[in-house]
């Protein structure tokens, strides 16, 4: 782990980018050693409530689907980090696996998620489509 995120000194900004980058790498490495285990024990504590709880009998058949999101990685510069990994999916260089995947997410379940906000958005009357700031707004 990086001296610098325990006691902060001065550095040029590329160091310190570099400092958080090797920072995010330990601690997506060790949180997805711990998320293995915190998925052990979720599915041990609902086999046993799902044995003795009767509310809980009948579970739904992917009870033990279980996702564990490692922490945020440290971040010097958010903006710029984001608009680099907006640029590079938009260009082809990476894709929606990746990008989502950085985040312990799965490309298809957020998907999902963001077309249900939508048609929801859509169904009180809420426009969220994306639209140039260079254009005239449709009528």
């Amino acid at each position: 782990m990086p001296k610098m995120l325990v006691m902060p000194y001065g550095l040029q900004a590329t160091i310190v980018r570099g400092e958080y980058a090797m920072a995010a790498a330990t601690f997506k490495a060790r949180s997805t050693v711990l998320a293995a285990d915190f998925r052990e024990v979720w599915i041990h504590a609902l086999k046993g409530g799902i044995r003795t709880e009767r509310t809980l009998r009948n579970p739904p058949a992917d009870w033990t689907r279980v996702s564990v999101r490692s922490p945020r990685s440290p971040n010097v510069d958010v903006g710029r980090n984001s608009s680099a990994a907006q640029g590079e999916l938009e260009k082809g260089m990476t894709n929606y696996d990746q990008w989502y995947g950085e985040m312990g997410l799965d490309w298809r379940e957020e998907f999902r998620k963001l077309k249900e906000q939508q048609d929801y958005a859509k169904s009180i009357g809420l426009n969220l489509s994306k639209q140039n700031p260079k254009q005239e707004p449709a009528i």
